[in-house]
């Protein structure tokens, strides 16, 4: 197997099990651990949540394809620079926002950033500055999939993509530590010994 089929091996993967881990916990968001195993069990027998027999596609997943897709498109271009991804990510970011599938309970700061980013506005005037929820770490994934990418362009892409919704710090640096994780978890990392590695 080549380098290039393992990536892609890897990162189908990772993004199926991320859309299957949203699926099974959509109906669990804001709940405590003890009310949900009291409503749904252990997590390992719970039922997949379906539509019309389809696994529910929640916001997250959505999201999270988004920046798969503006990824593809920039680094089609050419080496990953802000410039290079600021464009394919907004168009990627407003088609979710526009689409009648963004009908699965989105987070409000999402909302609202993705709204402002269809108007002529600078994206920088479009980021929720005071946002630092997890909306932009949720779907950071894909980036700590890319094969190739230097530390620096991953950080560097990683704050990119939350900043155009989330512009707070704390959201920043969160997407930067996730997308690192990935990236480690994806070269064969002990999960058992993340932590330690990202401390």
């Amino acid at each position: 197997m080549t380098t290039h089929q393992a990536a892609k091996r890897a990162a189908t993967g990772a993004l199926t099990g991320l859309a299957l881990g949203d699926a099974l916990g959509f109906p669990t968001e804001f709940h405590d651990v003890p009310s949900i195993l009291a409503k749904y069990g252990p997590w390992r027998t719970a039922e997949l949540p379906t539509t019309r027999g389809v696994a529910y596609v929640t916001d997250d997943t959505q999201m999270t394809l988004a920046l798969a897709r503006a990824l593809r498109t920039a680094l089609g271009r050419g080496p990953l620079t802000p410039l290079r991804l600021v464009r394919p990510l907004r168009e990627e970011y407003v088609d979710w926002y526009r689409s009648p599938e963004n009908n699965r309970a989105p987070g409000r700061t999402c909302l609202v950033a993705c709204q402002s980013l269809t108007t002529d506005l600078p994206w920088q005037d479009a980021s929720q500055i005071h946002s630092k929820g997890c909306g932009a770490n949720m779907r950071v994934a894909p980036l700590g999939l890319v094969p190739g990418l230097g530390d620096e362009e991953r950080a560097g892409a990683a704050q990119l993509q939350a900043a155009l919704t989330h512009g707070h710090p704390t959201a920043l640096a969160a997407s930067d530590l996730t997308a690192h994780a990935v990236r480690l978890l994806a070269q064969g990392v002990d999960p058992a010994g993340l932590v330690g590695r990202l401390r």
